[in-house]
């Protein structure tokens, strides 16, 4: 495989804050979306989604290229355990799902000609788009969105917003929530996993064969608002998104927004390989 073009950018100007991550070998290519945290807890100096995905993209030359999908993401998930027992901190992770460090990850075996996603994260082959939305955050933007309109409507600016969203105080329910939801069994429409160190929903994990004539593959996290088959293209979109609609609640749904002090609404990463 090789590299066509990469990119990683956080929403911050400050590097250091970026929790999403790409790593590449000669069998696989991945991305990496360390969940941001929903408390302001850190570890060596990082967040917990930084943890995460530095764990992760640091693990991914251990996969053995045979390896089935269900095997590569027990392996990458076991290494999140184990950095939990050598910090001294299983007991602490264990009670207390709000403080893992925890990621979604989509990657494609070159042994196995496949794409394997677990949460969030995007593949583009060919013109064949591979996406999973999770329902709680559609959940969270619908909201989100009529809340905002309501605002605007009832005295509030956008610039207003873009310095305090509002909106996120009847979201604060949604969000502390999550971390309880993930890997749980509901047998509801908001279940859903991510890779944080305890077992996980192995029925929800995705492995998407590729046809025999695809020989170029995209991956992505949801920094992107929409997928295209460039980085340039990609950034064009975003760009064009953010500035009509820098709180994003109307042209594209979002939890949050681009405010002030930010460059984006998310920390993305992008990456096109050539089989």
């Amino acid at each position: 495989m090789q590299i066509i073009e990469q990119f990683v950018k956080g929403k911050y100007d400050d590097e250091k804050l970026c929790e999403d991550a790409i790593a590449v070998t000669d069998d696989f290519a991945a991305v990496i979306d360390g969940v941001s945290s929903k408390t302001n807890t850190q570890i060596d100096d990082k967040t917990t989604g930084k943890i995460a995905s530095e764990i992760l993209a640091e693990s991914l030359p251990e996969l053995d290229r045979d390896m089935d999908y269900l095997d590569a993401f027990r392996f990458l998930n076991s290494r999140l355990t184990g950095w939990y027992e050598e910090k001294g901190l299983l007991d602490r992770m264990r009670e207390e799902p709000m403080e893992r460090p925890s990621a979604s990850m989509t990657i494609y075996s070159r042994k196995h000609h496949q794409i394997w996603s677990i949460g969030d994260c995007q593949a583009l082959c060919g013109d064949y788009l591979i996406y999973q939305n999770l329902r709680v955050d559609e959940l969270s933007s619908e909201i989100r969105s009529r809340m905002i309109e309501f605002l605007l409507q009832t005295g509030y600016t956008e610039r207003d917003l873009l310095k305090q969203d509002l909106s996120h105080e009847f979201l604060e329910p949604i969000f502390k929530r999550q971390p309880y939801i993930q890997n749980r069994i509901f047998n509801s429409p908001y279940d859903y996993t991510v890779l944080d160190g305890f077992e996980m929903r192995e029925d929800l994990i995705r492995c998407v064969p590729l046809p025999d004539d695809v020989d170029e593959i995209i991956l992505a996290t949801d920094g992107y608002p929409k997928l295209m088959r460039t980085l340039e293209e990609s950034e064009a979109y975003l760009n064009e998104v953010l500035e009509e609609d820098p709180l994003c609640y109307k042209v594209f749904r979002h939890v949050k927004g681009k405010y002030e002090g930010m460059v984006s609404y998310d920390d993305r990463a992008y990456v096109r390989v050539q089989l």
